[in-house]
């Protein structure tokens, strides 16, 4: 039964994760994995903390909230049923742990997963303060899809409905784009992304959103894979 301890920066990538899907299943190391209900998105995420085996959570955003009232709480996984959570003095809270038959998921890492996808059509680059203003626009006027277009010179984003009455917010992308593309996301996909500069790739059926960063002495990789809508079209 090791003990282990979740960083802040790891504790916010899960809480993130639970947008995507709140129950994960957890693999013994540092990657961790989240796959949406409908299976359009995909996220990984490299850490710094150690996972010592394997547990499912069933409510991520209740596992938080019991770890938040602990202060530099250590876990350990007791009989592969209840992970237990201790805190100063002789506090503790047994959390049940799940089971994993309902909880999608892929036992591929980041570069296994990769292989899935060929033929590269674009790349580009998403700053994080361009994304944190689609996320705003959208959560305050209500718009329910984002679209990144490409005719092999500008990159425009829309965020809208989709209908030609729509209210829109509008932004020109810094970076280009050789090949041309008209990508739909929903909300949920893009509002399910931390704020952070990502290299775009984008392939015929998925876009991948990558990023790696070191700050306060703490390394992370994030990758979002996300299908984009029906409507979409890359030609490349």
């Amino acid at each position: 039964m090791a003990d282990f301890k979740l960083s802040k920066p790891t504790r916010h990538i899960i809480e993130n994760f639970a947008k995507i899907y709140n129950s994960i299943i957890f693999r013994s190391g540092q990657l961790v994995t989240v796959v949406g209900k409908e299976q359009d998105v995909v996220a990984y995420a490299e850490i710094e903390d150690q996972f010592p085996e394997r547990f499912a959570i069933n409510d991520i955003s209740k596992f938080l909230s019991i770890l938040s009232l602990y202060d530099d709480p250590t876990l350990s996984i007791k009989d592969g049923k209840v992970l237990v959570i201790k805190g100063a003095g002789n506090r503790k809270f047994n959390f049940t742990l799940s089971g994993e038959k309902h909880i999608p998921t892929t036992e591929k890492n980041i570069d296994q997963f990769l292989e899935h996808f060929k033929d590269l059509t674009a790349s580009f680059k998403l700053e994080a303060s361009d994304l944190l203003a689609i996320k705003k626009n959208m959560s305050v006027a209500g718009l329910p899809y984002v679209t990144f277009a490409s005719n092999k010179s500008a990159i425009v984003v829309k965020a809208s409905d989709l209908t030609d009455t729509s209210d829109v917010f509008e932004m020109t992308l810094k970076t280009q784009s050789d090949a041309n593309f008209n990508m739909i996301f929903s909300e949920h996909k893009i509002n399910a992304m931390l704020e952070h500069d990502y290299d775009v790739s984008v392939f015929p059926n998925m876009v991948r959103f990558n990023t790696s960063w070191l700050g306060d002495k703490v390394k992370a990789r994030l990758e979002y894979f996300n299908a984009p809508d029906r409507g979409s079209k890359v030609n490349g």
